[in-house]
């Protein structure tokens, strides 16, 4: 499971029947907890604590973890275990790019008749945003937007949230004014942390109404 902390704000989502679903796929393949973390450089801490309490992983994670941690490429298997994880089924392009075959699917496709939506990946308009529909990323890869979260400390915070599960995308970055790195929360939704480090920071801490004056 992904758990990141923001203050004291906690994101964490838990599915008891998706931790004994891949619990069952990796036992009956009869691999190791360890092979499949080595595998997909995802903890076994964070592992053992998906098929423990059915602590949902980001969904480029659980997929990581079915196709090259399981070794399954069973379109249908993959998509059954996206849906209980709540998110959106493999797309096309998310198939081919983890080599597995769409053509029988395509085969058997009926597009008058297009596949339920998976529970708990959308919600629809309320009072106070009329009209407005929110969903979880179709592609991780291809995003508009996304959140921007500046921190004090970007390495402590790297190591600690790498320790508890977290995937970065890359480790932190120094750009010469900012130091930054990328995470996607459990739905996919891009995150970038970073750290300024520059003259905007100089700027910053001359104006701070809390910095102490000499």
């Amino acid at each position: 499971m992904v758990l990141y902390s923001f203050g004291t704000v906690r994101m964490r989502v838990r599915i008891p029947r998706l931790g004994r679903l891949v619990k069952q796929l990796r036992l009956e393949r009869d691999i190791d907890q360890k092979e499949v973390s080595a595998a997909v450089r995802y903890s076994t801490r964070s592992l053992r604590r998906l098929e423990k309490e059915g602590e949902r992983p980001e969904r480029t994670m659980l997929i990581r973890i079915l196709t090259k941690g399981l070794g399954i490429h069973d379109l249908q298997v993959i998509n059954d275990v996206l849906v209980i994880a709540r998110y959106l089924e493999l797309t096309a392009d998310e198939a081919s790019h983890y080599g597995i075959s769409v053509s029988g699917v395509i085969a058997i496709a009926v597009p008058s008749t297009p596949p339920p939506e998976p529970q708990e990946t959308r919600w629809g308009p309320t009072d106070d945003k009329p009209g407005v529909t929110l969903e979880t990323p179709r592609n991780p890869e291809r995003v508009s937007s996304f959140l921007n979260i500046r921190v004090a400390d970007i390495q402590s915070l790297y190591e600690q949230w790498n320790a508890r599960g977290a995937e970065f995308l890359t480790p932190p970055v120094n750009n010469g004014r900012e130091i930054r790195a990328y995470i996607r929360d459990p739905d996919g939704h891009l995150i970038e942390v970073g750290q300024t480090t520059g003259p905007l920071e100089q700027r910053t801490a001359k104006h701070d109404p809390t910095r102490r004056r000499p």
